[in-house]
């Protein structure tokens, strides 16, 4: 199977805010937390043993 990676931000009522994509599938994989302080992205996953910090950009 291909690895791909998102996460999807929703609004209150569900609407899609924002996207962040990695087409590769290289920074995590299957993310299932992510938490925003502004400036970064910290992704959690059920496979991984680490946290990921992640940029965000624009």
């Amino acid at each position: 199977a291909q690895k791909y990676g998102m996460v999807v931000e929703l609004d209150l009522n569900g609407k899609i805010i924002r996207s962040y994509h990695d087409p590769t599938g290289t920074v995590i994989q299957g993310v299932s937390q992510a938490s925003d302080d502004g400036d970064f992205l910290y992704l959690g996953s059920f496979h991984a043993d680490f946290i990921g910090k992640v940029p965000k950009k624009g």
